[in-house]
């Protein structure tokens, strides 16, 4: 990332301890096992402390009480939380990404009586079907189809190549990204005792995403069988997310890549589930779950805590599970070996 700011800017932004020297002006932001002189860099994590002691960074954003000086011509800015420094400084420097004229391009499809603010942004080619109501803020980028009676709230985006079906309620400062796709009919179909066809059972509810909910890249969210699929607000969904009908994905849940949540899951707060987790059906979890990396759940989780593996467990007992895997192959072999030595005391 190319900037131009100085040091004394950066530390007004993150606060913090200032060592070292102070006449160094920053031209770029690099991770630190990347970063050149010139650079500002950051470290948090121990699994990077081999490149803190080498690094030529200008400027590195460190813990306080990190036991290391700066060399001659380099600053380091401590801070209590390296990581939350670094945030603010980048949402200092982000382009900002407001829209600059409020229209709505000549190519866009808007069937009859939606409600249409004055501040809305439609892009080339979007289609919006009859009936549904947006609020003022609003941005759909190109290419996007809006079915029938959809409402979204103020100040919500939604990115090119999206697929917002009917009935479905989006709330307010809500991001979609590109080839996101809510609503689509749930996974129902009743299989026939007779010679095991599927007919498909009507999917007649609807999604309703919540306030402050941000859904990532190809993630698809499916229309409730009756009452509501829902994300309440605040959670964060990762690409190519899948969540099933009459889901419930509590408040301020974190939601990494490749996920999938069976029909009628129900999460509380404040959860976080590690990439590729899969859910079965019908589960509840408590509030403040997490869920490490490719855990599978297949039975409700009713407390607090860390868990791993498939099916999931708590986590200290996963890793002492895993660890007893790990030396199973050695432990084989002391087996055959002391089978061997009965079988020959026996036969003596």
């Amino acid at each position: 990332m190319k900037v131009q700011i100085s040091l004394n800017q950066i530390f007004e932004i993150t606060g913090g301890e200032l060592l070292g020297s102070t006449n160094v002006v920053i031209n770029g932001i690099q991770g630190i096992e990347d970063a050149v002189q010139g650079d500002l860099t950051f470290f948090y994590n121990d699994k990077y402390s081999k490149y803190l002691p080498v690094t030529d960074a200008s400027c590195v954003i460190i813990p306080l009480g990190t036991n290391i000086e700066p060399k001659p011509n380099q600053a380091f800015i401590a801070h209590k939380s390296p990581h939350e420094a670094l945030v603010h400084l980048l949402n200092y420097l982000s382009p900002k990404t407001e829209v600059s004229s409020y229209k709505v391009h000549p190519t866009a499809i808007i069937e009859s009586n939606v409600s249409l603010p004055e501040h809305i942004h439609i892009e080339a080619h979007v289609t919006i079907g009859k009936d549904s109501i947006f609020q003022p803020g609003v941005s759909i980028m190109a290419n996007t189809t809006i079915m029938d009676n959809v409402k979204i709230g103020k100040n919500t985006k939604i990115y090119p190549n999206c697929v917002i079906h009917s009935d479905t309620e989006i709330g307010d400062n809500c991001i979609v990204y590109s080839g996101a796709v809510i609503g689509a009919d749930g996974f129902g179909y009743l299989e026939s005792d007779l010679d095991g066809s599927y007919t498909k059972i009507p999917q007649l509810g609807n999604v309703v995403i919540e306030n402050h909910v941000e859904i990532g890249a190809n993630t698809t969210i499916d229309r409730a069988l009756i009452g509501s699929t829902r994300v309440m607000q605040g959670t964060k969904i990762d690409n190519l997310v899948h969540i099933a009908h009459n889901c419930e994905i509590g408040p301020n849940t974190a939601i990494a890549a490749q996920s999938g949540f069976s029909g009628s899951v129900r999460t509380g707060k404040n959860c976080k589930f590690g990439g590729q987790i899969g859910l079965a059906g019908h589960l509840e979890i408590a509030d403040e779950v997490v869920l490490l990396a490719q855990s599978g759940v297949s039975k409700g989780i009713s407390k607090k805590g860390v868990y791993f593996g498939s099916p999931a467990k708590e986590v200290q007992l996963a890793f002492k599970i895993e660890a007893v895997m790990r030396n199973l192959p050695e432990m084989y072999k002391d087996l055959a070996i002391i089978k061997k030595k009965l079988s020959e005391i026996d036969n003596q």
